[in-house]
């Protein structure tokens, strides 16, 4: 890669070669002089800011001093070889030239004017200068520009999701809990129901069809007053059997399916004793079960 190359001082066109160089060396090894004028410089006093007055004569330098990192308009005298006025390019620095060969600017303090001896010097001098400026304004943008970008992204940056803590149970959906509270209140709502039908009813508990069903893990006994030979004998039951077996309408004639079914009957219901005080509903229900039985057999 080459190196970047050193800029080279400007010469006036109105100096001689050695005065030139005179005038390199008083700028200094780490100052370069863009551009470069003979000039007589005039200051406008904050008093009396419409009025010239002229300071000295010399040459003027538009110099890049590395040391400071900055830019320069320099005025120097040659014989005594030495800085006799400077100003420095400041943000916002405006350069105007009212006249090709007049050129004004804002100082620190006053009003400054220079006045070239060559137009042709002062074109020069003055492109330098612009073109400084210019450039100056370019980076001033483009940063501005960088600067409004990254605030931009920085705005429309989501914000930080926080970190997931420990799981916790998931709740489940509505739907879920509308079904579920319909079962719960279905539920409830039932046994709500046969508790108040059985208060109604005087705590008498009706036989249903699922009573008079098959329940389950059904097995065949035989039972007292069952003889497989002669059938059924009313004289062999217990008192309190033979009285519902009575109370029913059953007599000696019926088959084993009725004396099972009967049986089956009160040992379901909680025993004679329960049957016994019901009595009542129970022959009703077994005399419907007749009923229904016989019409099946139809």
């Amino acid at each position: 890669m080459s190196q970047r190359q050193k800029p080279t001082n400007a010469r006036s066109m109105l100096l001689r070669d050695a005065e030139n160089e005179a005038l390199f060396q008083t700028i200094g090894r780490l100052c370069v002089t863009l551009a470069t004028g003979v000039v007589q410089l005039y200051l406008a006093d904050q008093a009396d800011r419409n009025r010239w007055s002229k300071r000295c004569c010399g040459v003027v330098c538009f110099v890049k001093d590395s040391s400071k990192r900055s830019f320069y308009i320099r005025v120097y005298d040659i014989k005594k070889q030495q800085m006799i006025w400077e100003q420095e390019l400041y943000n916002q620095f405006q350069y105007k030239y009212p006249r090709d060969y007049f050129h004004t600017f804002e100082g620190d303090n006053c009003q400054a004017g220079l006045n070239f001896a060559s137009e042709d010097e002062a074109l020069k001098f003055k492109t330098a200068v612009l073109k400084k400026l210019e450039e100056r304004q370019a980076r001033r943008l483009d940063k501005k520009r960088q600067t409004m970008v990254q605030k931009s992204r920085t705005s429309n940056r989501p914000a930080n999701v926080p970190k997931k803590s420990a799981a916790s149970p998931r709740s489940p959906p509505a739907a879920e809990l509308g079904s579920n509270m319909s079962i719960n209140s279905i539920s409830s709502n039932s046994g709500t129901s046969k508790k108040d039908k059985n208060k109604k009813d005087g705590g008498k508990k009706k036989l249903t069809k699922a009573d008079i069903g098959t329940p389950s893990n059904f097995r065949h006994v035989s039972h007292v007053g069952w003889d497989p030979e002669k059938g059924f004998d009313m004289k062999d039951l217990e008192p309190d059997m033979q009285m519902l077996f009575q109370s029913v309408g059953i007599t000696d004639d019926v088959d084993k399916e009725t004396v099972d079914f009967i049986y089956d009957f009160v040992a379901k219901h909680g025993g004679i004793d329960a049957v016994k005080k019901d009595l009542g509903s129970v022959a009703c229900k077994v005399h419907l079960f007749f009923f229904a039985l016989s019409v099946s057999n139809i």
